[in-house]
């Protein structure tokens, strides 16, 4: 059964070129940072989001401009565990067709060696570094599109984003505190 699936497999990173080893490379690393964050959605952020609501329920005083300030924190530190690895899932998402272009040049100048040793009249001696430079160029292209699609394709960072904003309700008092100093007015006295 392993010989099944290794044969093939085998076959088609030899056609490939060492380039596809690369491109293997950062796929597994790449999926390896999807799952990641699918099982921090799935597993970790409830968890997180409960205790977040849970420290700001257990507030007794939620009007003052530091009870104002500790929900953005508690609302900050959960946005903060929402996007973690998401801007390295897009990098690498973007060095994929940087890699499959190596892999294209590199397959080309395997084909104008043979040319140059060969002469350009056999079709059969190109072959190999024509599969070189396209398969590498295919896998550079169409393998990142899937986890790409699941990683900023699902409506799920940004309906937990906006949800975070909405666990925690701001309470502000009716009438403002007469003998109270605006905090903009008082931050500019302090340093000018």
């Amino acid at each position: 059964m392993f010989g099944e699936f290794y044969e093939p497999v085998y076959l088609f990173m030899e056609r490939g070129g060492d380039v596809l080893y690369a491109i293997f490379g950062l796929i597994l690393i790449l999926w390896l940072m999807v799952l990641e964050r699918a099982g921090y959605f799935i597993f970790s952020h409830r968890a997180a989001l409960a205790a977040a609501k849970q420290e700001w329920e257990a507030r007794k005083e939620r009007t003052s401009w530091a009870a104002h300030q500790i929900r953005h924190d508690l609302i900050t530190g959960l946005n903060i565990g929402l996007q973690a690895n998401m801007s390295t899932i897009k990098m690498l998402i973007g060095l994929a067709p940087l890699f499959g272009l190596l892999g294209t040049v590199t397959g080309m100048i395997e084909v104008f060696d043979v040319m140059a040793f060969i002469g350009n009249g056999s079709p059969k001696a190109m072959a190999s570094g024509i599969s070189k430079a396209t398969i590498p160029t295919m896998a550079g292209m169409v393998a990142f599109e899937i986890p790409e699609a699941i990683a900023f394709g699902l409506p799920l960072p940004k309906k937990a984003i906006t949800s975070n904003t909405s666990i925690m309700p701001v309470t502000v008092p009716s009438r403002p505190n007469k003998g109270a100093i605006p905090i903009n007015i008082f931050i500019v006295v302090i340093f000018a």
